[in-house]
């Protein structure tokens, strides 16, 4: 039982880095095409590096960036929260034609078999 215990926390745990590594790359894929998109100009370099590695510059950014920026990362996170969406219907469907095996006993149940066998053995009957 510890094995499979140990084996789905594993289980979990690698689908967790998994997910937000691909998560995190996706967003950054789509900001970077829609800031460049987006943003032209001479310093739009400047501006699209400061944007996607400090998200929190966006207020100091000249007021006719911002909403560029704004949107780019709006975009963004859209496309992530799809991905998002469409992973976690294909693990619910993936999981329908699961069968549920039953653990053998209960402790309830093996209690209540213990109870039996040691009142066969020493001849007494339940009521």
């Amino acid at each position: 039982m510890a094995t499979a215990t140990g084996i789905t926390y594993l289980a979990r745990y690698i689908g967790q880095v998994v997910g937000v590594a691909v998560s995190s790359s996706l967003l950054q894929a789509v900001l970077n095409v829609t800031l460049h998109r987006r943003i032209t100009g001479p310093d739009a370099e400047k501006y699209i590096d400061q944007i996607r590695h400090v998200s929190t510059s966006i207020p100091s950014l000249p007021p006719s960036i911002q909403p560029l920026a704004r949107s780019s990362y709006l975009d963004a996170l859209r496309s992530v929260f799809i991905l998002n969406a469409i992973v976690a219907g294909i693990s619910f469907l993936s999981c329908l034609p699961l069968k549920e095996f039953p653990l053998p006993d209960t402790f309830k149940e093996e209690e209540e078999r213990r109870r039996e066998n040691e009142n066969a053995r020493l001849g007494r009957v339940e009521e």
